[in-house]
């Protein structure tokens, strides 16, 4: 199976709970915020598919939100 995390900011990712996407707050986050979104992404991939582990190939931004959740 392949699995494409979604970063915030495209047209898939509008839809917030309190902001639209024109309000100043929901453009609020920062690369440590896409961090915390990556793990939550693997995490549902290990439940959906049942397996405990998981391959990551990132490039670029996603690479670095690897990278945080790393350390």
């Amino acid at each position: 199976d392949v699995w494409l995390p979604n970063a915030r900011g495209n047209k898939y990712s509008r839809g917030h709970a309190e902001y639209d996407e024109y309000w100043g707050q929901y453009w609020d986050f920062n690369i440590f915020d896409l961090a915390n979104d990556l793990e939550e992404n693997i995490d549902f991939v290990r439940k959906e598919t049942g397996k405990d582990r998981v391959s990551f190939i990132g490039s670029g931004h996603g690479a670095t939100q690897m990278m945080i959740n790393m350390v």
